[in-house]
């Protein structure tokens, strides 16, 4: 694996989302970047006002205030601060690759959008295409560092992960421990949400459904359980569209593959700390 890190780059970047929030935040340390990371839009304006930052990632769908009005909100503070040419790239994190939500973000006044879930080659050429070129001292040489070793479980359970997503995480991972996180916030967010998820599905609350349905989709696509976040993508659009929805059988789909896929990545973790350990001894 090759590398180019950006030092010398502060970034801020807003996600509500534990789990991606926390892959973005190792994804950009592991390039080398400052990161400030907020939880919502009324807290990125807030950061915005206080400090300067070089590029902006702006999670679109948050509480408290959305990524698209706190891209507006950003626009409005340089109108009155900055000249028009000195604006902030902000660049759109969405998990919509279809619809008004894929677009949206030009209209709110980002400058790029970067599709959940991205990889770690993907989110550098953002920040290259969007970093200033002023200061040479800002880059240094390319550092080179092994291929992590595979973490894929097997059997039955491995079926309900991305094995491209693990082995994307394997890449951002500097202290060894990045999967072990993921997973024990996995496990604790999505449980939660889970549980409101199903209590909503029996009460046909269209709208919470489409809001949890949502969040789920956004960490699930995060980690790599493709399973789950088909799932719940698939109720998102259903709640989203006012169609109908089979409540007993979509809980009892979830819960199955959101279990299935808490083995499947307790396997990840078992395999990734034997290989440490491996790598270890043989050093």
């Amino acid at each position: 694996l090759a590398e180019r890190p950006c030092t010398g780059m502060r970034v801020l970047a807003a996600d509500d989302t534990p789990v991606p929030r926390a892959v973005l935040e190792a994804s950009l340390a592991r390039i080398g970047i400052e990161v400030v990371s907020v939880e919502n839009g009324a807290e990125a304006v807030d950061a915005f006002k206080s400090g300067r930052f070089d590029l902006v990632f702006m999670d679109c769908s948050m509480p408290v205030m959305d990524g698209y009005t706190a891209a507006r909100e950003i626009r409005a503070i340089e109108a009155q601060q900055r000249e028009t040419d000195d604006a902030t790239p902000i660049v759109a994190l969405t998990a919509h690759v279809i619809g008004q939500g894929a677009t949206e973000w030009r209209n709110a006044g980002m400058s790029d959008c970067l599709t959940k879930p991205f990889t770690l080659t993907g989110l550098t050429e953002v920040v290259e295409r969007w970093r200033k070129h002023s200061s040479e001292d800002a880059m240094v040489d390319t550092i080179e560092t092994d291929e992590p070793r595979s973490t894929h479980p097997e059997g039955p359970a491995a079926a309900v992960l991305d094995q491209v997503i693990l082995d994307q995480i394997a890449r951002m991972d500097r202290d060894g421990n990045l999967i072990a996180r993921l997973v024990s916030l996995y496990r604790e967010q999505g449980s939660t949400l889970g549980a409101k998820l199903l209590a909503m599905l029996e009460q046909d609350d269209r709208s919470e459904i489409g809001r949890l349905a949502h969040g789920l989709k956004s960490m699930s696509l995060s980690i790599g359980a493709q399973t789950v976040s088909g799932l719940v993508s698939d109720l998102e659009a259903k709640a989203n569209a006012g169609s109908e929805i089979d409540a007993a059988r979509a809980g009892a789909e979830f819960t199955r593959a959101f279990e299935a896929t808490l083995v499947a990545l307790d396997e990840v973790v078992v395999a990734r700390h034997a290989n440490a350990n491996a790598a270890a001894r043989s050093a």
